[in-house]
């Protein structure tokens, strides 16, 4: 039975009785904890058990293997692409390449975004005007509206389908600034978008940002 079922199935009991009603009166506080908890894993777009999460970004893909997944970000500037493809063209390795929509829509770029397409490189969204989602000095201070969020992502998301990358093949969305909280990741979600970060205790994140 989905653990949906049950849930909706309390609600519907407990309504209109003041008694079970309130939760902590009968002992179902916990109950109720307990299945939303279920509910939000079972609905969770991320399916791997292996992976581990950071305010609701995976920052570590699967904690039983010893890989390295190389990310590099771009905004306003495209400094160091040939080198950097060059070096993983050298040893066959692909990569991942998250490109804000001004990014984008530089024409200067565009031949960069046809080479990463025809190299097999992942090309994912990185925001479209490279927002700074929270305060940094107050990470759970948000700067931005859910409707700010989700439009910035739409145009970035234009941007890319210009190139000929589809918003179902770039669900998985690195952060500018490599910086959100809880309600960016609920947000991004919602919308069906893989929201991932640096990994800690790497030193793999120094120096890999093209921007």
């Amino acid at each position: 039975m989905p653990v949906s079922r049950p849930i909706l199935l309390f609600i519907t009991m407990t309504f209109a009785d003041y008694s079970t009603n309130e939760c902590t009166m009968d002992g179902t506080a916990c109950l109720v904890y307990y299945l939303s908890a279920l509910q939000s894993r079972e609905g969770n777009i991320y399916k791997n058990r292996n992976i581990t999460l950071n305010k609701g970004a995976i920052v570590r893909m699967d904690t039983t293997k010893r890989e390295i997944y190389l990310c590099f970000t771009a905004h306003d500037f495209s400094d160091g692409f040939d080198t950097i493809t060059g070096t993983l063209n050298r040893h066959k390795i692909k990569a991942s390449f998250f490109l804000t929509g001004d990014f984008c829509k530089n024409p200067v770029n565009k031949k960069i975004l046809k080479r990463l397409k025809t190299g097999g490189h992942y090309i994912g969204p990185h925001s479209d005007k490279h927002l700074l989602y929270c305060s940094w000095e107050k990470r759970d201070s948000l700067l931005v509206t859910g409707t700010e969020f989700l439009a910035d992502m739409e145009n970035n998301y234009k941007e890319l389908a210009k190139s000929g990358i589809s918003k179902k093949d770039a669900s998985v969305f690195l952060p500018p600034y490599e910086w959100y909280n809880d309600s960016i990741a609920k947000w991004a979600s919602k919308a069906g978008i893989k929201l991932v970060d640096n990994s800690t205790g790497t030193i793999t994140n120094q120096g890999l940002d093209i921007s």
